[in-house]
């Protein structure tokens, strides 16, 4: 199984919006089955995925200590995929399976432009290239 992590230590870095992109695109793109999992005790991604139409991808609210217990059973349920929407501020210790995930990407947010509109500084590979 793929672990996809979206981590940065600032709200409002553009995390869940990433999380649930790629989570999406991969549904999209054939594959496999692919588990949502969100660790922020806000729950911005519980709310987007509940107003979401779609059934895929499956989605899992998960505390970061019960993590690593959450992504051997999607492991061992079939889930190919399983990117996780993290919380600003993540202090030590971080379970093993955080520590290493397949991928890691940390969008540091938005940045002002010299003509003054804000842009996002990260670019959006393809999730299942590699696959």
């Amino acid at each position: 199984m793929y672990t996809i992590v979206t981590a940065s230590q600032k709200g409002g870095s553009g995390k869940t919006t990433l999380s649930g992109h790629l989570a999406v695109a991969a549904c999209q793109a054939g594959a496999g089955e692919i588990a949502l999992i969100d660790t922020d005790p806000q729950g911005s991604l519980a709310a987007w995925w509940n107003v979401r139409q779609a059934p895929t991808p499956h989605f899992v609210k998960a505390a970061m200590a019960d993590l690593e217990e959450v992504l051997t059973g999607l492991h061992q349920a079939g889930i190919k995929i399983a990117v996780i929407d993290t919380p600003p501020a993540i202090t030590n210790p971080y379970p093993r399976s955080y520590r290493m995930p397949t991928w890691c990407w940390c969008p540091p947010g938005p940045v002002r432009t010299t003509c003054g509109r804000w842009v996002r500084r990260w670019t959006l590979p393809s999730v299942t290239a590699s696959l």
